[in-house]
């Protein structure tokens, strides 16, 4: 507003100036009338002799300064008409500068001070509410901004207004477009305020998601408690997978497992192949590692199925077959021979590395269907076996 005032007054000045350069131009001519006038008069007083002929000269001079006064004043008329415009013209701008600023900066900016509470969600119910008053008066004078849609979506989060929540991510979303930081909240709202349940705008909403991130564990999770409500176990098994592989939270892991472990006891074998392994640890294995059980072409390749678990479940029992396929384009019934890896990373990651435990099955004949239940028993590396593990 500091600029919008220091274009007002240079606006006035140059109209005030424009207003008294008028005055003095009306000044000055009208001083030059009146002593051409008077050298005029004295001129015809001294060449008319005859008083009768210089009186009606002088009543024509007169007439004729009269006129000149008149007439010409209105050319500075124009100036103070010119003036009155400018004048004018300075207020409309002042009035469209407002507009402007009202349009595009943000006058109420200062209405979000302190913001960085609501998102880092440790505000005290009172704090929250006074927060849901100021964001739902900022949207209500601004409906355009999916930031304050987006920050009144939160608050809704952790005031448990659910619906509230679900409607502002909504907004947020139809200003700004799909946005996996929107979708994610919109997603969690939508589920808290329907007790638990996805319908299809929140299903469309989750597989956007996956598109984005196909990792992603949480996504990955609703989906698969969905699907177990539909009976569709092999899908909510091939989740929950899918889940635990993206899962980097040991505890996440474990319910993982619980939970297809429980899906399983729904099931009943499928048509392909499948490979049941027992894998077990020598003393001394580190709980804080990560067990991959991946059945592969002989040799190495791209896997045709992989299981991941916490090694602080060691010893459990886990089954490979086209539920947990890596690729569905490559579901383990899809080839007749493969080995079995399974190994112990202590980095978490897919990758082999050195000091990792490792058991390689071998051969395995799968065209005659079940491959029986293997025995994997994991040792540390030759290196390590003499020292501290």
């Amino acid at each position: 507003m500091f600029v919008v005032g220091c274009v007002l007054l240079a606006i006035l000045a140059f109209a005030f100036a424009v207003w008294r350069g008028a005055d003095r131009q009306e000044e000055d001519r009208q001083a030059a009338l009146l002593a051409l006038y008077r050298a005029r008069k004295t001129e015809l007083e001294a060449e008319v002799a005859d008083a009768g002929a210089a009186a009606e000269l002088r009543e024509d001079l007169d007439a004729a300064l009269l006129d000149d006064w008149t007439d010409v004043p209105t050319a500075s008329e124009g100036h103070r008409v010119a003036a009155v415009w400018s004048v004018t013209a300075a207020l409309a701008a002042v009035v469209l500068a407002g507009v402007v600023y009202w349009r595009i900066g943000d006058p109420t900016a200062g209405d979000l001070v302190g913001v960085q509470a609501v998102l880092h969600g440790d505000l005290e119910p009172a704090e929250l509410e006074l927060w849901g008053e100021r964001l739902a008066d900022r949207v209500r004078a601004r409906p355009q901004d999916a930031q304050s849609w987006y920050l009144k979506g939160l608050v809704g989060l952790q005031s448990e207004d659910y619906s509230a929540a679900a409607e502002a991510f909504s907004q947020a979303n139809a200003i700004q477009g799909n946005d996996p930081s929107i979708d994610m909240y919109w997603l969690q709202a939508r589920y808290m305020a329907s007790n638990g349940r996805l319908d299809g705008l929140s299903v469309k909403i989750a597989e956007r998601l996956l598109e984005s991130n196909p990792g992603n564990a949480t996504v990955l999770e609703l989906l698969a408690i969905e699907r177990f409500r539909a009976a569709d176990y092999p899908q909510a098994l091939s989740l929950l997978n899918r889940a635990l592989s993206g899962s980097r939270s040991v505890e996440r892991q474990v319910a993982l497992v619980q939970m297809m472990d429980q899906v399983r006891v729904h099931m009943t074998p499928g048509d392909g192949p499948g490979i049941d392994v027992a894998v077990r640890a020598v003393e001394g294995a580190p709980t804080d590692a990560t067990v991959f059980v991946v059945a592969r072409p002989v040799g190495g390749g791209m896997p045709f199925a992989v299981v991941r678990r916490p090694a602080l479940l060691l010893p459990f029992d886990v089954r490979l077959d086209d539920y947990v396929s890596m690729n569905p384009a490559m579901p383990l019934s899809s080839t007749s021979q493969v080995e079995v890896v399974v190994r112990l990373s202590r980095s978490g990651q897919a990758m082999a590395a050195a000091g990792d435990w490792q058991w390689i099955s071998a051969p395995i004949d799968l065209s005659a269907g079940e491959a029986g239940t293997l025995e994997a028993v994991l040792e540390p590396p030759a290196q390590d076996a003499g020292g501290a593990r």
